[in-house]
């Protein structure tokens, strides 16, 4: 399978630089127009997304066993908020924090940043010069689908942070959970889930409990879990999933607003549910981040 880039189009107006980004872009852009498994369709073979993305990582030297700690997010909605607000809360404490969010608003590069600076257009040129070659040999060497628009995304994702010399990762999910490239990171130091609604069922199920059920397959080791789901049987999905690593589930209790002032549910000082949580847990102090810091950025806010 030959996956040449695309004719060049438009140099006659384009700077080259201009051209280059846009020949790089489309050339991953066409990656959704090849033939492979249709998404989700048969749950017994949703494990190829996982194994083909973990192959592809190999020949890119394995990058995301290079980047010390992650907090992987999914949920039907606040995800990508909370995965900013997690990014900016790690850069307040001075860890040096990647976050990888999708789909962008208008420009590829804005999936990937590092302390809140996006990748550039000539990093983007030089990781898809990178990965050309490789697309090739996995073409012609590997026994999976190509890899997705989607999975590429991650995969660049995971290359830039390792370059980066990255101490922590945030990762929104980009549907789903279980099955999401994303999830193939071998550790994590927190899982959160924000909430569960209908979204994405003709691929993730018909009902809240199997949307929820591969929501919860991001919670694949012994870390905290965080949550601010409601309803006791979509809870019950998740709790199960967390006894099979032993990983400890937090609900946190959405916070109240009175006079521009957040306050916790049983009437304490001035704080945020998510605090709380993070500090009942110790997350707080894995972070080696002052109470004061996290109060400071998401005062005010409610999962």
């Amino acid at each position: 399978l030959a996956l040449p880039y695309p004719p060049k189009v438009g140099s006659a107006y384009l700077a080259d630089k201009g051209r280059d980004f846009l020949l790089a872009e489309q050339y991953l852009l066409s990656l959704s127009n090849l033939p492979r498994r249709e998404y989700m369709k048969n749950a017994k073979l949703c494990g190829v997304y996982l194994e083909r993305t973990r192959y592809f990582l190999k020949l890119l030297g394995s990058p995301e066993k290079k980047i010390p700690h992650y907090v992987h997010i999914t949920g039907t909605s606040g995800k990508g908020s909370v995965a900013t607000f997690m990014a900016s809360i790690l850069c307040a404490a001075g860890k040096r924090t990647a976050l990888l969010t999708s789909p962008h608003a208008s420009k590829i590069t804005e999936r990937w940043q590092v302390n809140g600076k996006m990748m550039t257009d000539k990093e983007f040129i030089d990781i898809a010069n990178k990965i050309k070659p490789l697309l090739n040999e996995y073409a012609r060497k590997s026994p999976y689908d190509m890899v997705s628009f989607h999975e590429i995304t991650d995969i660049i994702g995971f290359y830039f942070f390792a370059q980066k010399k990255a101490d922590w990762a945030v990762l929104e999910v980009g549907c789903g959970g279980r099955y999401c490239s994303s999830n193939v990171i071998p550790h994590k130091d927190a899982a959160i889930i924000t909430n569960i609604g209908w979204d994405h069922v003709e691929l993730l199920g018909p009902s809240l409990k199997k949307i929820a059920y591969e929501k919860a397959g991001i919670i694949t080791c012994r870390c905290p879990v965080f949550t601010m789901e409601k309803r006791k049987k979509l809870r019950a999905v998740f709790e199960n999933e967390a006894m099979k690593y032993r990983a400890v589930l937090h609900y946190i209790q959405p916070a109240f607003t009175t006079h521009g002032v957040t306050r916790d549910p049983q009437g304490a000082r001035p704080t945020t549910a998510a605090t709380s949580s993070l500090a009942r847990c110790g997350v707080a102090r894995s972070l080696v981040t002052p109470l004061e810091i996290l109060q400071s950025d998401i005062t005010g806010t409610a999962f």
